[in-house]
């Protein structure tokens, strides 16, 4: 049983990584040929959410979690045999949301394989397609070598009657050479006669509160900010009292400035989706350093997407403090 299992893990995670590996190409390909058809029909976007995945890892260092979202649309268009259709679609631009009029194409005859990402994001649609088929081609090479590994144990133990016999290695004869005799130079003992250590990486300071600011039914606040030699981070919490979720993209979206007029911009660039009625927490990462100089930040976000009546473009909490 045991060494069937040994066969049979390795080649289904192989054969799961080459059937990935076959839908990427094959998406991209039928992308390719609805792009090219010049087959098209005007439609509407008639749903836009974001699908955030979570993944949590345990560690010797305890539990850490890292999190990746993805837009998803559902259109809608009349094929050219008068049928109304509708689709799911995820991957496309996230600048679409509901209620959109978007250019719907597909081959031709074939408006089951219609798509509503514009012939424009086709350099980005290259790129995940190679990276995606990269990821899994190291996912099949490491299956097969995790196949080898656990085959060759089996086989080099039953070799023989009894197994393979290895030599114990002798102790040492006696006391090992080469030990230091006396301290480093660089130790200096103090007046006392005690010897000085170099002091600890310092610890980022830290300041918590609540600075916030509204609009319409969302709040966004500023719970803690973190100094660290100038690397600045945030914990935001983002409420939505509405009935309809609300997203806070980063990308080109999210905005802070500073005291002295100096811009920075944040990781990660998954965006923060507020559920309907919900409470969300992030931490934003400043990618670029915050000068001594500066005493307070300005955070916000230049567009707000809602999945019910749109909002009020912009939300900025002002006078955010940084500790020292």
């Amino acid at each position: 049983m045991t060494d069937m299992l040994l066969v049979v893990v390795p080649g289904l995670l192989g054969a799961f990584g080459i059937a990935m590996m076959v839908a990427v190409v094959l998406r991209m390909r039928r992308l390719r040929a609805a792009w090219n058809s010049g087959i098209t029909a005007e439609g509407s976007c008639v749903a836009a959410y974001v699908v955030t995945t979570i993944t949590t890892t345990r560690g010797q260092h305890g539990v850490s979690s890292n999190s990746s979202s993805a837009w998803h649309h559902v259109y809608e268009f009349t094929a050219s045999d008068g049928q109304v259709r509708r689709f799911k679609e995820a991957g496309g631009p996230n600048t679409v949301v509901r209620g959109d009029r978007v250019v719907i194409r597909y081959p031709a005859g074939r408006p089951d394989r219609a798509t509503g990402i514009p012939p424009s994001e086709q350099p980005k649609q290259l790129l995940l397609t190679a990276v995606a088929l990269a990821f899994l081609t190291l996912f099949v090479a490491f299956s097969v070598f995790m196949g080898f590994q656990m085959n060759d144990g089996p086989d080099q133990a039953g070799s023989g009657s009894q197994g393979a016999t290895h030599p114990v290695p002798a102790p040492p004869a006696g006391w090992p050479t080469g030990l230091p005799t006396a301290p480093p130079a660089s130790w200096q003992p103090t007046a006392s006669g005690s010897h000085t250590m170099t002091p600890a990486a310092p610890v980022g300071a830290t300041t918590t509160g609540a600075w916030s600011a509204e609009n319409g039914p969302l709040t966004v606040t500023v719970v803690q900010v973190v100094n660290t030699g100038g690397k600045v981070s945030l914990t935001v919490r983002a409420h939505d009292s509405a009935h309809e979720s609300v997203t806070l993209p980063v990308f080109s979206y999210f905005t802070a400035t500073d005291d002295q007029g100096n811009s920075y911009t944040a990781q990660p660039l998954a965006p923060i989706t507020v559920p309907a009625g919900g409470t969300v927490s992030d931490t934003l990462t400043l990618e670029q350093t915050v000068p001594a100089s500066a005493r307070r930040l300005n955070v916000g976000w230049t567009t707000i997407f809602s999945q019910g009546p749109p909002l009020n473009g912009s939300i900025t909490v002002r006078g955010v403090p940084l500790p020292q």
